[in-house]
């Protein structure tokens, strides 16, 4: 639905399809006997018996529902919120009163499952918050029908777009963007000849004035099904000045797992947009990209 609906009593699972598409399925938890018997018929004598009691197994206060590298659902009356510890950032069950937006956070999304905007807020100069919609998206390299893929887009009405495989005139892309939503599109600064598969950046100049950006070719020992490139692209946001650094890549494919080459492939982003904070010491950071790996491997969690 592009939002979450709570698994019934069992927890979501982070598997790969057959096609190579990350999903989270709802899988029984080990407490959840399966059964083959068919559902009761509720009554009004007895709706309140047949009621569902409370799942079996939930994630307490100021606990990570991720922790077992499968979701746990963050007990009745919180909600899982991303926090910053150390550099990191994880999900963290809080009281869903305090809940709230988080300062800007890595968005991570992984195959080519449908898009999710993530919602995020930069803090970086000037006064208050800016909310930003960034919606992540693999269109698979064959799919070049840019109006097609604007109408999907615009459903999650983003501020900034980042495509991973794609392979079509990103300029007509931004046009095809710029039909659908009523907005101002452009594609990232420096981005010039396909470099590989990346994470092309479009944003709305309606809302943010680029100040820089690129796009590098990544090879690494090991690098698979073509040239990998890591994007990125400094926007400032017109209403308030503040800054944004954002970018991705698209990492191999490795069946068995990689994690040498992977490593090696994404380190090439985090040094450019380690670059650009240098500069722009006071700007937020959100990347994006398609990592091809699960969350409990060594690249997600490193």
């Amino acid at each position: 639905t592009g939002l979450e609906v709570q698994c019934c009593n069992g927890h979501a699972v982070l598997e790969q399809s057959t096609d190579r598409n990350w999903h989270h399925i709802c899988r029984a938890s080990a407490t959840t006997v399966p059964s083959t018997a068919a559902p009761p018929v509720v009554t009004a004598s007895n709706a309140s018996a047949l009621a569902p009691g409370p799942v079996a197994t939930c994630t307490t206060e100021g606990g990570d529902p991720w922790s077992t590298g499968s979701q746990v659902q963050c007990c009745h009356g919180t909600q899982a919120k991303l926090e910053e510890f150390d550099g990191d950032w994880r999900y963290i069950c809080r009281a869903s009163a305090s809940a709230a937006v988080t300062t800007a956070a890595p968005a991570v999304a992984t195959g080519t499952a449908a898009p999710v905007p993530a919602a995020a807020t930069a803090k970086s100069g000037g006064e208050g918050l800016v909310k930003m919609n960034i919606l992540n998206w693999n269109v698979h390299w064959t799919n070049k029908d840019t109006q097609a893929m604007a109408g999907v887009i615009k459903e999650s009405n983003p501020d900034i777009v980042g495509l991973c495989e794609f392979t079509a005139s990103l300029e007509d892309m931004a046009a095809a963007l710029s039909a659908a939503t009523g907005r101002n599109f452009a594609v990232q600064p420096g981005r010039g000849s396909w470099q590989g598969y990346g994470t092309d950046i479009l944003y709305d100049q309606g809302k943010w004035e680029a100040l820089e950006g690129g796009v590098q070719k990544v090879s690494c020992p090991g690098t698979s099904g073509g040239d990998r490139a890591a994007n990125w692209a400094v926007l400032r946001d017109l209403a308030h000045g503040k800054l944004i650094i954002t970018g991705g890549v698209h990492l191999s494919y490795c069946a068995g797992g990689c994690d040498s080459t992977q490593e090696c492939e994404l380190g090439v982003l985090y040094d450019n947009i380690d670059q650009m904070r240098g500069k722009y010491p006071d700007a937020a950071v959100v990347w994006m990209g398609d990592l091809n790996r699960g969350m409990s491997t060594t690249i997600m969690q490193n």
